[in-house]
């Protein structure tokens, strides 16, 4: 087994469709669970490498923080701490992460950097784990160990990459249903804009709500469910037009803002009424909700007008990653 003495990984950040919330063990535990989504190029990276003796502490840790600490309980970052609990507890460790947006955007941030960081950690001991591997002990740190009220699709999605529909049964197993990039998907994806509405928010805290009044909610929950089934076996069948994918979209996002008072906002309204007026076919707030990017449906012929119109915003488009996390060196 050959050890490495630096190994840094990147980690797609991921764009949920449909049936988000539903991979809360609060809803599948109950009816299972079931969600759309693609891995994309906007990543986290992470760098691990073996610490040397020289330095004065035993853990160095740079994130938008820096910790420099000699036992592992002192280790502010929890995913960090127990990620090195987990895979990597007794040697000295420099850890490093970046990415390409800022967190709390929607994105699934958090769980891509645990994902990393955990295959990071992994080949620097010269360990090649599988994606469901990652994914299981992602959730495992920051749902078990952290008690993070959150799902497990982003864990799978950074993962995993590309587009999968991924279904969460009741006894926790996670089912994976690679969806084939397509022409026709191609099409699709070439029409799918992201903003960023410049508002960052804890994706727990909207969650806590949602999960607070779900027992009343439940028949919303199991409709976004289903939908998630319906798309995923269109997308597998390869009969996923725009119009049908816009339609669906749009029915997704008003049950989901119907699930909660905060999970939009008057200028999250606003800046949807300006995307729909410059030709977007749908739209949706990704994540959690009150915050993040918001991702809009734009036909390729109206997308000089969309931009012109959201001039003042940060307009990205969206690029499909087929890649879960990977070695980018030293793997």
């Amino acid at each position: 087994m050959k050890l490495n003495e630096l190994v840094a990984t990147r980690t797609p950040l991921r764009v949920s469709f449909f049936g988000g919330g539903t991979d809360l063990p609060q809803f599948y535990q109950a009816s299972d669970g079931a969600v759309l989504s693609v891995g994309i190029e906007q990543s986290v990276y992470v760098v691990v490498k073996r610490h040397s003796s020289l330095f004065a502490e035993k853990y160095r840790i740079q994130y938008y923080e820096t910790e420099h600490v000699n036992e592992l309980d002192e280790i502010r970052n929890g995913i960090v701490r127990e990620c090195l609990r987990l895979v990597y507890p007794n040697e000295s460790v420099l850890v490093s992460t970046y990415s390409d947006v800022p967190a709390e955007s929607g994105l699934g941030s958090s769980s891509s950097f645990a994902v990393g960081l955990l295959n990071a950690l992994h080949l620097l001991k010269g360990e090649r784990v599988s994606p469901v591997q990652l994914a299981e002990e992602a959730c495992h740190v920051e749902i078990e160990t952290l008690h993070k009220t959150i799902g497990k699709q982003d864990q799978y999605a950074a993962a995993f990459g590309g587009m999968n529909g991924f279904q969460f049964r009741r006894s926790g197993v996670v089912d994976t249903t690679p969806i084939p990039v397509t022409e026709r998907l191609l099409e699709l994806f070439d029409s799918l804009t992201v903003v960023w509405t410049g508002f960052q928010r804890s994706a727990e805290a909207v969650l806590e709500n949602q999960v607070s009044a779900m027992p009343q909610q439940r028949d919303k929950w199991v409709t976004m469910r289903d939908l998630a089934l319906e798309v995923t076996h269109r997308a597998r069948e390869n009969n996923l037009s725009i119009d049908y994918f816009s339609d669906a979209l749009n029915k997704s996002w008003e049950l989901k803002r119907q699930l909660s008072a905060d999970i939009s906002t008057e200028a999250i309204d606003d800046l949807m009424r300006l995307g729909f007026s410059a030709g977007a076919r749908a739209a949706k707030l990704l994540g959690a909700g009150n915050g993040g990017f918001v991702l809009f449906v734009v036909p390729p012929a109206n997308r000089t007008d969309f931009e012109a119109t959201l001039e003042g915003f940060s307009v990205n488009r969206m690029m499909v990653s087929q890649f879960g996390s990977r070695a980018l060196f030293g793997g």
